[in-house]
């Protein structure tokens, strides 16, 4: 599906050639295809899915605006370095390692020149619907970024040292024997993340952790607290180039969304904030 004029006319009258000089990491979580059915998937589920058209339609529109899809570990590299990434870098970001990783995300990029990064769960690999070792090694060795998403898909942050210790360092050795790289790279389930998160993380030899947190990434960003952005279900295609333009109006309405978010998740917990946001989500997919 081609970008409308209209759409683009839009996008470049309100951005009047600005340079971006902030980077943002979008985040994908599974991806529906065009031959399955909504009904079967979880009311709970259904927030995190991306439509294949919706998602194709995204990469054709960053590929016609001339957008550089960059790797975490080169973001990693420029501030480190304190160097720039070249104008117009984004990260494409992936979580749970979902089969529609490989069988529609992997052709599309491919097709239009974009590496994207995919963080698995260590214990998800070779189970139904999820990715197998020879297809996490195939898209490794066609330049695709790969980090640890965990183990078993635990909150890192409710575990004791030695659980935290076993997720983070099991996946991270299952991951380097498949792809045969070494796995630098973490992002956090539930987007749940703490101090001792931090410390476990650098002391087993990650270089980064990528957050659930919203927004954008300055060129002081702290490595193990960088901010992706959340592409949902529901979201039109006008709030995506909003969000890869860095619409100022925009990003102040949700960083407001989401720190309330925040504010609750630590005020309830893991576990009864999760409740609230599924009893939330089947309610809203009833009345719609």
């Amino acid at each position: 599906m081609q970008t409308s004029p209209k759409d683009l006319a839009c996008t470049k009258k309100s951005l009047k050639r600005k340079v971006l000089s902030k980077i943002l990491i979008l985040l994908y979580h599974r991806l529906l295809s065009k031959e399955e059915y909504l009904s079967k998937i979880n009311s709970e589920d259904r927030v995190y899915l991306s439509k294949e058209e919706d998602f194709a339609r995204q990469l054709e529109y960053l590929h016609s605006e001339k957008w550089n899809s960059v790797s975490v570990n080169q973001l990693l590299e420029s501030l480190k370095n304190k160097t720039s990434l070249p104008e117009k870098s984004l990260i494409i970001s992936f979580d749970d390692g979902n089969q529609t990783d490989y069988t529609i995300a992997f052709p599309l990029l491919e097709k239009l020149g974009f590496k994207a990064t995919f963080f698995l769960t260590s214990d998800f690999i070779d189970k139904p619907d999820h990715l197998s070792k020879s297809q996490i090694l195939k898209m490794s060795q066609a330049g695709m970024e790969f980090g640890t998403h965990g183990k078993t898909h635990k909150f890192l942050s409710t575990l004791n040292e030695n659980e935290l210790k076993l997720e983070l360092l099991e996946s991270k050795k299952s991951l380097e024997e498949i792809t045969g790289k070494k796995i630098e790279l973490l992002s956090l389930p539930g987007g749940y993340h703490s101090s001792e998160v931090k410390r476990m993380a650098q002391e087993l030899g990650y270089k980064g952790i990528c957050t659930s947190k919203f927004g954008l990434n300055e060129n002081n960003a702290d490595p193990f607290e960088l901010k992706r952005i959340s592409l949902r279900f529901d979201d039109p295609f006008s709030q995506f180039i909003s969000i890869v333009n860095q619409d100022k109006k925009f990003y102040l309405t949700k960083k407001l969304r989401d720190n309330f978010l925040s504010f609750l998740k630590a005020i309830l917990g893991p576990n009864n904030y999760f409740k609230l946001w599924n009893f939330c989500q089947r309610i809203s997919n009833k009345s719609s």
